[in-house]
């Protein structure tokens, strides 16, 4: 985000989130290498944790494909590791295991519903957007295009992080909500960086509750998308807010002002094929 100067804003500490995921990610596909096809589906119907079948998964769908057969069937259709992917999407969203949703979403090839339109919102008004990662890895969006092509666009600026990928789309929906509601956000802001935004996020958040990096990267990739949306609305007007910690462990973020919860009410995120 270019053309002024919060208070807070700028960091010089900013870490890359997407590098702490692909660096768990690096970590436990090398766990699973030498292991065969079946025992790790066997390990993955074990496993006592959402968090250890994704991460079985992802190694599936990098080393296989998405349509790849696992050698069940299935009223007459064979199963292929997709169909196991979209059950785990769907025991994530069941269990708002906010992490795994967007991971799983990323890998299914989904995007957020209204995405062409938030970007066109934000292009009207004379804003460049620009997605990936500072400083090397941004692209500039310059002219509308279809849902399709931004998704593609989008992804492809961050390899395979599909994690920080999707919460990009995020968001560009959430920034294109405030641009339109509260426009004086946006006031003098010349370019929007949403990689730039990611990152002091996670360092926000660093700060707030006094973890490492990669722990931060982890409770931003974890919060709710009410959560997301009140962190981001933060980042952008420089109020204060609230953080606390929930008994699973989780944080648990919101407004010092009661505006924010009015005008922008809990809604769970809609992802479409």
């Amino acid at each position: 985000m270019e053309g002024r100067r919060r208070s807070g804003f700028v960091c010089h500490a900013c870490f890359d989130v997407a590098h702490d995921t692909l660096a768990l990610l690096v970590a436990s596909d090398a766990v699973y290498e030498n292991v065969e096809f079946e025992e790790l589906l066997l390990q993955m119907r074990e496993a006592e944790s959402l968090e250890e079948q994704g991460d079985i998964l992802h190694y599936l769908v990098v080393q296989f494909g998405l349509n790849y057969e696992t050698g069940s069937v299935i009223e007459g259709q064979p199963v292929i590791v997709k169909d196991l992917l979209k059950d785990l999407y769907e025991r994530a969203c069941h269990d708002k295991n906010w992490a795994l949703v967007r991971h799983t979403a990323g890998m299914l090839g989904k995007r957020v519903e209204d995405l062409a339109k938030a970007v066109t919102d934000l292009l009207v008004r004379q804003k460049q957007v620009t997605v990936g990662l500072p400083p090397h890895h941004e692209v500039t969006i310059t002219a509308p295009l279809p849902a399709s092509e931004l998704r593609v666009l989008i992804h492809t600026a961050y390899g395979a992080d599909e994690s920080t990928a999707m919460l990009t789309q995020e968001l560009l929906v959430y920034l294109a909500m405030f641009i339109r509601t509260e426009p004086s956000l946006f006031h003098e802001m010349l370019r929007l960086r949403v990689g730039l935004i990611i990152q002091v996020m996670a360092s926000e958040l660093a700060r707030t509750i006094k973890c490492e990096a990669d722990i931060a990267s982890d409770h931003l990739l974890n919060l709710s998308p009410f959560e997301m949306k009140n962190l981001l609305h933060h980042i952008m007007s420089g109020k204060e807010f609230n953080i606390g910690s929930a008994r699973s462990g989780t944080f648990f973020i919101s407004s010092k002002s009661t505006k924010l919860s009015k005008s922008y009410p809990v809604s769970a995120l809609v992802y479409i094929t």
